[in-house]
């Protein structure tokens, strides 16, 4: 067999894997979506209900603060028949506008986040020379192979194998 026979048989297998999989992938989206839609409803009723289940909780929680959490501390937990609740006192910092700019006048650059990278992109349009100078050089030459399958169109039956 030549060369152009083994690859025209070669991309005539690919052709045949890539609908079969592609036959099978829209099968199992069409099956997930009739799973999903049977348990749609149910599943947001029932995270509608903890949503507001954990909301009533809450709000005892807060109200009988003193009768749940007695004495002091950062931390209290409370073990009841169905589990334990828990107060914790924080204090968190307010996000304040301004601030980024008060830490560069005091110098507080601990307190400023910076993420540095490298821009590939422009580095691939300089020179060897250039690149040497920043530590990198390009890469030896390397032949990169593609394929584009003829457009045919799928036999008969053959979107529910």
């Amino acid at each position: 067999m030549k060369a152009r026979e083994r690859a025209d048989a070669a991309l005539a297998a690919v052709a045949a894997a890539a609908a079969d999989l592609a036959a099978r992938s829209a099968a199992l989206a069409s099956d997930i979506e009739a799973v999903q839609a049977r348990h749609e409803a149910g599943i947001a009723a029932a995270r509608e209900r903890l949503e507001d289940l954990e909301a009533e909780l809450m709000a005892i929680l807060a109200a009988e603060d003193a009768a749940l959490f007695p004495g002091g501390g950062e931390e209290i937990w409370t073990k009841l028949g169905n589990g334990t609740v828990i107060r914790r006192v924080s204090r968190p910092v307010l996000r304040a506008r301004k601030v980024l700019a008060r830490l560069k006048e005091l110098g507080w650059t601990e307190a400023i986040r910076t993420a540095e990278s490298v821009d590939w992109p422009l580095l691939e349009t300089w020179d060897d020379a250039r690149l040497g100078e920043a530590g990198t050089r390009r890469k030896p030459a390397v032949n990169e192979y593609a394929y584009e399958l003829a457009a045919k169109t799928p036999a008969a039956g053959a979107a529910g194998a």
